[in-house]
């Protein structure tokens, strides 16, 4: 399967219109701006799930971000001295040449 690298981020803009073939932004300046593409992407309106916002409330003075966990640069919640995750599926991400025995 090909890698494709080819690929726009943009955030702080308002979704104004959806075209065939590309879609149109309102950016922070108020620009219109149309973007040509193949296919989008976003989420709006994303609420935290429970056990979130309860880790928030319990770090009142660390976490003032009202949309997520803020994290250090080793990922773990500012204001926690420990953090454990629990994911549904581990992904391997090892190439053949990183195995080792």
């Amino acid at each position: 399967m090909p890698c494709y690298s080819n690929f726009t981020l943009i955030q702080v803009s308002f979704t104004s219109q959806i075209k065939e073939k590309s879609v149109v932004l309102q950016m922070p300046d108020k620009s219109i701006v149309e973007v040509p593409c193949g296919l989008v992407i976003w989420a709006a309106g994303n609420k935290g799930r429970d056990v979130t916002q309860k880790l928030m409330a319990k770090l009142p003075e660390d976490q003032k971000n009202k949309r997520g966990i803020t994290v250090d640069g080793m990922l773990l919640p500012f204001g926690a001295f420990f953090f454990c995750l629990c994911v549904s599926h581990l992904v391997d991400h090892r190439l053949p040449s990183d195995e080792r025995n």
